[in-house]
């Protein structure tokens, strides 16, 4: 089988297996994508859901492992190379709720690197609510 084709077959299978198990849900594949596609594709998927859950689904067999910085590879504007995608920056255009299904080598690279990321985040929004208090308290 032809690259272009597998990729669209296994693109095909994956939507028609979460279709069986959410038949209502909206399901939006992009296949190979640019980092402009994605990030435009998970806003408009955030828009759409409101406050429901946003499924993201990552399919990175065939492209580089992921960084240590636990980025993910996505297509340049030409297609001519891949580029590291950062959790920092997919979580900020998806939003919350989401679900993320990491399908790649090293997958475990993106999870530690994530937690560390949402960790880091919890602290910030605990210091900015200590200085909002302390705030309305003087």
């Amino acid at each position: 089988m032809q690259p272009a084709k597998a990729l669209e077959t296994i693109g095909k299978n994956l939507q028609a297996q979460y279709e069986r198990w959410q038949p209502r849900a909206k399901y939006k594949m992009h296949l190979d994508p640019t980092m402009d596609d994605v990030k435009k594709l998970c806003v408009s998927c955030r828009r759409t859901a409101k406050n429901e859950r946003v499924l993201f689904h990552y399919n990175g067999h065939g492209v580089p492992r992921p960084t240590v910085n636990g980025e993910i590879w996505v297509f340049n504007s030409r297609y001519t190379q891949y580029i590291p995608l950062s959790m920092y920056e997919l979580q900020s255009w998806m939003g919350t709720p989401c679900i993320y299904v990491l399908d790649c080598s090293a997958a475990g690279l993106i999870i530690n690197n994530f937690k560390a990321m949402i960790e880091q985040r919890q602290q910030q929004l605990a210091l900015q609510q200590q200085q909002q208090q302390a705030a309305a308290a003087a």
